[in-house]
């Protein structure tokens, strides 16, 4: 009988110590992606801001019409669109921390594949 309650015992500590990792894992990796959503949108602000000075200074000096084809403007506009792309991605990510039936590591796995490209 003393066996079986130890075995209880030792049983309930197991799954709060389960618990308690898969919590920390969850939580880890949603720092994480909050972490990298903050930070890509700083670089999106500051590719808008160097767009809009951009875009100023040639509208101040009167060559607007160049705008559509300049290389700069164009790249400005890439970037920012792949830093909105990626942002997106991180955001479903963290999306899919919360739902029960996903596992932090998928979600982990596919942020680590996310920030290598």
């Amino acid at each position: 009988m003393a066996a079986k309650v130890w075995e209880d015992i030792k049983k309930g500590v197991e799954d709060s110590i389960t618990f308690a990792t898969e919590k920390t894992k969850e939580f880890t990796a949603i720092s994480k992606l909050k972490l990298a959503i903050s930070g890509l949108k700083r670089k999106t602000d500051g590719k808008f801001k160097e767009l809009g000075k951009y875009v100023y200074g040639k509208t101040t000096e009167g060559k607007v019409s160049e705008l559509e084809k300049d290389e700069s403007v164009k790249e400005l506009i890439t970037d920012i669109n792949s830093l909105k792309d990626e942002l997106k991605t991180k955001e479903q990510a963290l999306e899919e921390v919360g739902k029960k039936d996903v596992k932090v590591e998928e979600v982990i796995v596919a942020e680590e594949d996310v920030t290598k490209s």
